[in-house]
């Protein structure tokens, strides 16, 4: 297994004009889609990771280190896990399959271990809170490996547009032309509902 760390979230964005990362609904301007980058952490490789919006930003905020006013489901399954003596050992990345990337979960409990199917944005959010590591299978890593950082994101728009030209991936409906960026690379709303973690 190959230890990762999440370097970065993608999105799509307007090429020109403003956008905001986390607008209200009247000024969101942003792509469905968006792309989680695990680096590895003994080299330069990228893993490119596809999810929808409310996976992305989730991660994304997590990376900030924001959190949500309120609980969210992640957040009650860490608390639960506690409270039930468990420990995530670490997670996953396991294979990108049709399309469809899967993961696990191995979790340490009073009983023994016990390996979880999960999606990869359900198992990173989870290791993100409770700093389990995160691992890639070699063979999903040779699948879809970006060689350095700093090419990301036009490789994922080549990869996007081959996707596309192959028919394994539904072109967005965008009325402009949009480009992959960085969340960071955008400025935010600051909504009531987000709040640094303690």
């Amino acid at each position: 297994m190959i230890e990762v760390s999440v370097h970065d979230v993608l999105l799509r964005a307007p090429k020109a004009g403003d956008a905001k990362w986390l607008a209200q609904p009247k000024d969101y301007k942003l792509g469905l889609m968006r792309v989680i980058l695990l680096k590895e952490r003994s080299g330069e490789r990228i893993y490119p990771i596809w999810v929808g919006p409310a996976e992305g930003d989730y991660i994304a905020i997590l990376l900030e280190k924001l959190s949500l006013m309120r609980p969210t489901p992640f957040d009650l399954t860490v608390q639960l896990l506690a409270f039930g003596a468990m420990k995530i050992n670490r997670v996953a990345v396991t294979a990108l399959r049709d399309n469809i990337y899967y993961a696990t979960i191995s979790v340490q409990s009073p009983g023994g271990s016990r390996e979880m199917d999960a999606r990869p944005s359900d198992a990173i959010s989870l290791a993100l809170l409770t700093g389990a590591p995160i691992f890639v299978a070699p063979d999903a890593f040779k699948e879809t490996e970006i060689d350095n950082p700093t090419l990301a994101v036009p490789k994922v728009g080549e990869a996007e547009n081959k996707a596309i030209a192959e028919g394994r991936v539904q072109p967005q409906p965008e009325s402009v032309e949009m480009e992959w960026r960085s969340f960071r690379s955008l400025p935010r709303d600051h909504p009531e509902w987000l709040k640094p973690s303690s």
